[in-house]
C-alpha cells in the first residue's frame, strides 16, 4: 500500500523565468513561524529579479505576521524599481487582504 504524505505546513518555491521573472509558489501556512522565511525568500530574490509574482494559490491559513512579510517584500521590491505582485490567492487569504485595505497594493 501506499501512503500519502501531508501537505507541507509551509514552504516556497521560486522558479525565474529568462527575463528575470521570479515566481514564487506559497503553500501551507503563514504565520509567525514562517512569516521571516518567506520575507528572506521574497527580499532574496530582489536583486536578481525584473518582477516577482507571489502564489498563494494554496496557502491555507495567514495572519499578520504573513501580510507584514508580504508588506516588507513589497516595499523592498518597490525601493529595487521591481514589480512584486500577488497572483492568485485563496478566500482566507482574499479576506485578510480586504479587511486590513491592502488588496490595491498587492495585486
Amino acid at each position: 500500500m501506499s501512503s500519502t504524505a501531508p501537505p507541507p505546513i509551509f514552504s516556497i518555491e521560486l522558479a525565474t523565468g529568462d527575463e528575470g521573472q521570479v515566481t514564487a509558489v506559497v503553500t501551507g501556512e503563514v504565520d509567525a513561524a514562517t512569516a521571516d522565511q518567506l520575507q528572506n525568500t521574497l527580499t532574496g530574490a530582489i536583486p536578481e529579479a525584473s518582477s516577482i509574482d507571489v502564489d498563494l494559490g494554496s496557502v491555507n491559513f495567514m495572519d499578520s505576521s504573513g501580510l507584514r512579510a508580504l508588506v516588507v517584500a513589497m516595499n523592498s521590491a518597490e525601493e529595487a524599481g521591481v514589480a512584486l505582485r500577488i497572483t492568485a490567492t485563496t478566500p482566507a487569504v482574499d479576506r485578510l487582504l480586504e479587511i486590513t485595505g491592502l488588496t490595491q497594493h498587492l495585486t
